[in-house]
């Protein structure tokens, strides 16, 4: 395993899933519907059965764990403007915007 995977498996912890599932997906194993209705699944029960906000937009720390990974983002801002916040959660990163 070179240091690149094993770096992105603790980063990306559904990274094994994504393979496999991906993998089953190429060789004609499973539909597209499938793979939805799979992935769909999955991320149901990993992300949004959270308690807490941070957990339902894939992050498994805590408040200041969550800040502190996204501060690049308040960082960059010098002005006034519209942010467009694209994403599964995106009142979290807006409501950081506010806190920050």
């Amino acid at each position: 395993m070179s240091t690149s995977d094993s770096v992105r498996k603790l980063i990306d912890k559904a990274h094994e899933f994504n393979e496999s599932l991906f993998k089953e997906l190429s060789e004609g194993k499973i539909s597209e519907d499938e793979w939805f209705e799979i992935n769909n699944e999955y991320f149901t029960e990993h992300y949004l059965a959270s308690d807490n906000p941070r957990g339902q937009s894939g992050h498994g720390g805590n408040e200041h764990g969550y800040f502190h990974s996204h501060q690049m983002l308040i960082d960059v801002i010098h002005k006034s403007g519209t942010i467009i916040d694209v994403g599964a959660r995106t009142d979290i990163c807006s409501s950081l915007f506010i806190v920050g």
